[in-house]
């Protein structure tokens, strides 16, 4: 009877631990995937920018070739893109880190699109070198 007890203690240990561990481990893998599509994401978004302003530049290569836009009304536009490319770079962050899970929002570094590039920079080869 003793050894039927220590047996099913024994058993009851080991799945305890077994959950345990795999628990953690599982909670590891999701953390280290949602990292990887974190930063896929963000380099999405810094190639989106470059292909944003090169069609700018391009735009502004045509206009400056005609003959009615003075070069005030280039100025213009050019202010007008920089400005509309700044509120993109700010509200592209947002609405990625507004559409992370709840529990994952704290984790965050980064709440602008500087910081966004920095932490980037920072974690590219750390993460999607493992």
């Amino acid at each position: 009877m003793e050894n039927v007890l220590i047996f099913l203690s024994g058993a009851i240990c080991g799945a305890i631990m077994y959950r345990g561990y795999t628990d953690v481990w599982s909670a590891a893998k999701s953390i280290s995937m949602f990292k990887t599509t974190e930063l896929y994401c963000l380099q999405l978004l810094a190639l989106s920018l470059e292909d944003v302003v090169f069609l700018k530049e391009s735009k502004r290569r045509v206009i400056s070739n005609l003959k009615f836009f003075n070069k005030d009304r280039l100025r213009m536009i050019k202010d007008q893109d920089a400005l509309m490319m700044k509120r993109w770079k700010s509200d592209s962050v947002k609405d990625l880190i507004s559409r992370y899970p709840e529990n994952y929002k704290a984790t965050v570094k980064y709440n602008d699109w500087d910081t966004a590039m920095a932490w980037l920079n920072f974690n590219t080869q750390k993460v999607l070198d493992k």
